[in-house]
């Protein structure tokens, strides 16, 4: 059908020319490791990272991939039980945890070469030795469970759609520790440890002379970390059964009170000095809608689709109303993240024209910035309209433990939620794609010394932040495509976390990027300090 062949045939398109070159890449610096330009212990974490990147890739592509395509998956009926089978399988688990591990070194060693930079790579050559046991030794203890157990393809449905299991009753107790439940744990601690490093690199370069650092080992951490980033989503998608959902739940209740807080301090002084020099960009009017859609996604979304994963909290669903209120809730919560999607072009559209016409461009975005709002607040509701005026209500699948929020489809059947957020999550997603590449190309065609430093920051921070979005992009393509209930399922459990993801990480990137918020809020704590202080005296 054509919901599988499109997915299909993108996929037989992008990954064998990015494997090949990938494999290119590791080829190349294998074969130079003795020049200059690849002595550097960071190319040998490199070809690791590579190693295990193409063979997750090439183990995937049987065990998880080319089984969702009907037109193609025929062959798995004749695939017997094996220790093929079993190794495959074990191999689907280990290669990508071996990549977390080795995402922990690549930060450390871009930490240490920041931090000690005249004396690293003497430290580096003893340790990417030691390194080497901790990276493929710790993901076989997380799953040596799967080495010699039974694995097979299976079916529910007479062929068409398989998944691949192994044998549970072989090791009964290892239930209790499951795959899900290893690799939540794994991805999760690795994610983390990985971050703190990277944050850590970020505040060794923001207080050090950059005059005593190499601008290559300073593109070696961007490398390191944009791999790392690239990885995030996958430990987003580790998620867990309800048995297990307390750990996920006081993630949740500490991460996002504090982010939230943090961005709407922001947003409070963006909105409080945008007449000060150093805040009257125009950027900084988009940052604010930004802000806004964000947060609004955030409370909203909090309500729809986390707190009904928690049987621990849930319960009071049982008593929510059916009314307007849950209409609204509804409504919104694909309303707000849909205005962060046209906020996303309108940011890279005004970063594109501040470069290419750096001298007279806030002029064109003073008018710009007004006819803007009808598109990032109008368009949406078009896409939405039909769940505005809907009964909408929770629903449970399990006595209460699982919740989910739904409308009555009856009112206007021919209206579907998901094809109109594919549609405009695809679009708004390549348009925004294609104006930060475009931004690109002329940053690197003109001159450096007509560009401001903070015109390029803040399109790496409006950049980034379409970046963190694009998840929630795949997320809408898969779920367009996948019709099961297993998708549907999956799908529930990740959009929570795809939606911080989206609407919460501008917050923390503006203080990385934006030296006017980051003052201003620093001088703002410093105050308020002086003034508890004072008080208490």
């Amino acid at each position: 059908s054509l919901s599988t062949v499109v997915p299909l045939i993108i996929y037989s398109i992008y990954t064998p020319i990015l494997f090949l070159i990938y494999l290119i890449q590791v080829i190349i610096v294998v074969v130079n490791k003795r020049k200059p330009q690849f002595r550097s212990s960071y190319f040998n974490l490199f070809i690791i990272e590579a190693i295990t990147g193409l063979a997750t890739t090439a183990v995937t592509l049987f065990s998880h991939k080319l089984l969702v395509f009907p037109e193609v998956n025929s062959f798995y009926a004749n695939i017997a039980s094996s220790a093929v089978t079993t190794g495959l399988y074990f191999s689907s688990y280990y290669f990508p945890a071996c990549a977390e591990y080795t995402n922990i070194f690549i930060a450390l060693n871009r930490l240490s070469a920041l931090a000690f930079y005249d004396k690293y790579e003497r430290i580096w050559r003893l340790l990417v030795w030691l390194c080497l046991p901790v990276i493929f030794g710790f993901p076989l203890i997380s799953y040596y469970h799967l080495i010699d157990v039974s694995a097979s393809f299976k079916t529910l449905d007479n062929g068409t759609n398989w998944f691949f299991d192994y044998d549970h009753t072989v090791r009964p107790w290892i239930i209790q520790r499951s795959n899900r439940v290893q690799s939540f744990y794994l991805f999760l601690i690795c994610s983390v440890i990985s971050l703190v490093l990277n944050l850590s690199t970020i505040i060794v370069l923001r207080c050090m002379s950059m005059e005593k650092v190499s601008s290559i080992e300073i593109r070696l951490f961007l490398l390191g970390f944009s791999s790392f980033a690239c990885g995030l989503p996958m430990t987003i998608q580790q998620r867990m059964f309800t048995v297990e959902s307390t750990v996920p739940l006081i993630i949740y209740t500490i991460y996002v009170p504090i982010i939230f807080v943090i961005y709407l301090a922001q947003a409070i002084i963006v909105l409080v000095n945008k007449r000060k020099a150093q805040f009257r960009s125009s950027y900084f009017t988009l940052f604010l809608i930004e802000a806004f859609a964000g947060l609004g996604t955030t409370t909203v979304t909090t309500i729809t689709h986390k707190l009904i994963l928690f049987p621990e909290v849930n319960s009071f669903y049982a008593d929510f109303p059916s009314n307007a209120f849950t209409t609204g809730l509804y409504f919104s919560s694909y309303y707000f993240p849909a205005c962060e999607e046209y906020t996303n072009i309108f940011i890279a559209l005004n970063r594109l024209s501040a470069l290419a016409f750096y001298d007279k461009y806030e002029r064109m975005w003073s008018l710009l910035g007004w006819l803007c709002l009808p598109i990032i607040f109008g368009f949406p509701f078009i896409s939405y309209y039909h769940l505005v005026d809907v009964k909408t209500g929770f629903f449970t699948l399990t006595n209460g433990t699982t919740w989910y929020i739904d409308y009555d489809h009856s009112v206007r059947p021919w209206r579907s939620n998901r094809v109109s957020s594919f549609y405009l999550y695809l679009v708004c997603s390549i348009t925004s794609l294609t104006l930060n590449l475009a931004t690109i190309v002329v940053l690197r065609c003109m001159s450096m010394e007509k560009v401001s430093s903070i015109e390029i920051r803040l399109f790496a921070l409006g950049f980034s932040s379409f970046a963190c979005g694009l998840p929630m992009t795949i997320q809408q393509v898969f779920s367009h495509f996948g019709k099961s209930d297993i998708d549907i399922s999956a799908m529930g459990y990740r959009l929570p976390w795809l939606y911080d993801l989206k609407a919460l990480t501008p917050g923390i990137l503006s203080l990385i990027f934006s030296t006017a918020i980051r003052n201003q809020l620093k001088r703002g704590l410093t105050v308020q300090r002086t003034t508890i202080i004072s008080a208490l005296n």
